[in-house]
Parts: C-alpha cells; structure tokens; sequence
C-alpha cells in the first residue's frame, strides 16, 4: 500500500481527506470509536487492499483460514464506487454491541454490484476496540428504488443517472 496523498479523499464518502478520516484507523494510528466508524474504515480498507486491517478488525472467533486470501482476492477484482450507510443501532463508546446497515456500490470486470447489508459488531472492552463479528444480506428488492433526476444514494452529490445510473 501507498502513502496517500495529502488532499487524497477517503474512499468512505464523508468528504474528508483520508488520513483526517478512516486513514488514521486503517494504518493503526488510532482505534475506531464506534461500529460506524469501524464499518467506514473497513469500505475504505477493502477499497484500498488493506488485508491486514481487514483481518485484525474482524472478531478473532470468526475468522476462517482462507479470510486473508479471500478478502484480497475480492480487493484486487473489485472498484470499490460509493458507500452509503442507511441505519445504525447502538455501536457507540460504552455500547458493547452494534450494527450498520449500509449500500455499497462496486464494480468486478466492468459490471456493476450493489451490496446491501447489515453487519454486526461487537465491543471488546480487554482490546478496548470495536470488531466485526458478520453480517447479512439484504435482497436489493428493500431497498429503495432511485429515480433517474434524484441524487445518487452513494453521496456523490449528482443525480443518479449521472453517477450509478449510468
């Protein structure tokens, strides 16, 4: 992995430059506060091939041996295109457990891929950090239907059809 840039956005969408935003999370500089942050960090992770992270944030019970091989494999095939959190329950400091409901947007060989989930968290008061334990998917058909003129759910600030539309 490359430095980033100074003015480099992070890969999560909030609009701030990466290392003022999940970047300090990702290179270990500093822990997550809560399961959103953590749930960002882990887009931007993937985005940016960050295996180690990946790893080291998700809960130690579940991780199977071929995690590190499969989230690299799934790094390198897919152009990681917008993040778009829906709902959060809990996940905050002195919250044990957590959940983000969030939309993905990405590409694996040109074709466009939407993964719509709800993944879990739990907080590890001995680690004193926050990790994935899993999550589940949600069919496309919940979510919401976005017409052609409205913004795109990815945050990007231009209609749909101008930006996921296409």
């Amino acid at each position: 992995m490359t430095e980033p840039l100074t003015e480099d956005p992070c890969d999560c969408g909030s609009g701030t430059e990466y290392m003022a935003c999940c970047g300090r999370l990702v290179t270990g500089r500093e822990k997550a506060a809560t399961a959103e942050a953590l749930m960002r960090s882990r887009y931007t992770a993937y985005a940016r091939e960050a295996v180690d992270y990946l790893v080291a944030s998700q809960a130690p019970e579940s991780r199977k041996p071929a995690l590190e091989r499969e989230i690299l494999r799934f790094s390198q095939a897919a152009d990681f295109e917008g993040l778009t959190i829906q709902a959060t329950d809990l996940g905050e400091p002195g919250d044990v457990t957590g959940a983000v409901e969030f939309i993905a947007h990405y590409r694996v060989a040109g074709k466009r891929h939407i993964m719509h989930e709800r993944s879990n968290f739990r907080f590890d008061p001995e680690a004193d950090r926050w990790f994935y334990v899993n999550g589940s998917s949600i069919p496309s058909r919940s979510a919401k239907k976005v017409g052609r003129n409205e913004p795109c759910p990815c945050g990007s600030g231009k209609k749909y059809k101008k930006c996921h539309g296409r």
